[in-house]
């Protein structure tokens, strides 16, 4: 599929002006109280240990293990680039893709974590002249991979676990409710994108049936047109399939760089259990309640790796600390380089001479 160029001055046009944010007054406001109440949350998980301790327990971690965690987080930031690229059937290569996927999260740690996901598509709009919605569906369609792997995970973990300590019924619970809603989402999402023209149809006539303005109407049929043609991939097997294998390595690279900072703390733990209490993190985190998810990784940490059993609770804690501040030097050190990246690219392109101005 072939894209129409149009001027760079409206690159965002209407998905720019419906879907990000202005980051002023009460949007900031609301960062900032975020920000607060998740260093709190910190502070409250931290009441009965002391700092001194804490960094005690970090100091003797293994530093070899944790250089191997943050690798493997590398890696599956890479391959997240990789899946984007299969998504949008390599109508963009995996280079730029990953400099578009590292700036959106150093943004989405320092601004509402919805900035960043919306930065993406507009990437795509300004540069490659992709509709902005036909790339937001993409985002999308990564997201319900995200959970989809995240269950399969869960479920091989809870297959392999020797035995199921008490408290962690709630997340057996927790992941067979998430199975059934992700399992009805691709369901529906496959009857749409493989009945895509009467789907559309449909959506025209009951446009028409609420007596809408016929150019609201068009600029609606518009819109939904390129978010199901976004999400395409979903009715190719073999393009869906290679989605859904690189989902699951990566998720397995994020989930071994769990298991790594666990071993380096010397946090006694079957690996099984660290992969579901991963799985179960990762999905309390789909939804970001504070920038970075700063207090809501940590909570959620301790709750799901104390029901399964991880102990003492000071080490836990610890873990999920370390873990957390790996991840966020990991994309700021990936998002600082994509940023100087892409403005030595550009300072390239206005240094060139126009065609035919060569030296003589």
């Amino acid at each position: 599929m072939s894209f129409p160029p149009q001027p760079l001055k409206r690159e965002m046009s209407l998905g720019g002006k419906l879907m990000l944010p202005k980051l002023k007054g009460l949007s900031l406001l609301r960062s900032a109280l975020a920000l607060i109440v998740g260093l709190g949350l910190v502070a409250f998980l931290m009441r009965k240990m002391e700092v001194r301790h804490l960094g005690e327990l970090v100091g003797q971690a293994s530093r070899p293990m944790l250089l191997l965690s943050a690798i493997a987080l590398c890696g599956f930031y890479l391959v997240r680039a990789v899946r984007w690229a299969v998504i949008l059937k390599w109508r963009v290569s995996t280079g730029p893709l990953f400099l578009y996927s590292s700036i959106s999260y150093l943004v989405s740690s320092v601004f509402p974590p919805q900035v960043g996901e919306l930065l993406r598509p507009g990437f795509l709009r300004a540069r490659h002249r992709i509709p902005y919605f036909f790339a937001l569906a993409s985002v999308g369609v990564e997201r319900l991979l995200d959970v989809a792997s995240l269950f399969l995970l869960a479920f091989a973990a809870l297959v392999s676990m020797p035995s199921h300590p008490p408290g962690a019924d709630w997340l057996v619970r927790t992941l067979r409710t998430v199975g059934i809603f992700v399992a009805a989402s691709l369901f529906i999402l496959v009857i749409i994108v493989l009945r895509s023209a009467a789907f559309l149809r449909a959506v025209s006539r009951l446009l028409s049936f609420l007596r809408l303005p016929s150019r609201v109407a068009r600029v609606c049929v518009e819109i939904i047109s390129s978010l199901v043609a976004g999400t395409a991939v979903i009715g190719a097997p073999l393009y869906l399939c290679l989605a859904v294998t690189c989902s699951i390595v990566l998720w397995g690279m994020n989930a071994a760089s769990v298991i790594l900072v666990f071993r380096a703390l010397g946090v006694d733990l079957h690996f099984a259990a660290i992969i579901l209490g991963f799985a179960v993190l990762s999905l309390g985190l789909v939804i970001p309640l504070m920038p970075a998810y700063i207090g809501q990784y940590e909570a959620l940490w301790v709750l799901a790796f104390l029901a399964l059993g991880a102990r003492p609770q000071a080490r836990v804690l610890a873990s999920g600390l370390l873990c957390h501040v790996i991840i966020l030097l990991v994309i700021a050190l990936l998002g600082l380089l994509s940023l100087g990246l892409m403005a030595l690219r550009e300072g390239r392109k206005e240094d060139s001479p126009p065609e035919g101005l060569g030296a003589a």
